[in-house]
């Protein structure tokens, strides 16, 4: 299971948190991620795009997630936020 929580400013991603039920090799990565995420605008390929990048150049692993599902995760909060905003 995977949980994000985000702040949302003007369609970007001003912070975010990834939780739930998973880990991440190396443990320390996972903030690195959230950092690689701030900023970005809340649309499907640049969120995919840093997800994939940041998988890529930090060699780090989620056994039982792929960085598609965190991408899903993120997209998914997007869209609840505007069905509730």
């Amino acid at each position: 299971m995977l949980r994000v929580r985000a702040e949302l400013v003007g369609g970007k991603i001003k912070d975010v948190m990834l939780s739930g039920d998973f880990f991440m090799v190396p443990e320390n990565a996972l903030p690195e991620l959230e950092s690689a995420l701030a900023g970005a605008d809340l649309e499907r390929d640049g969120i995919e795009k840093r997800i994939f990048d940041f998988y890529e150049a930090s060699k780090i692993q989620t056994p039982g997630l792929s960085p598609g599902d965190f991408v899903d995760a993120i997209m998914k909060l997007g869209k609840d936020a505007r069905e509730t905003g």
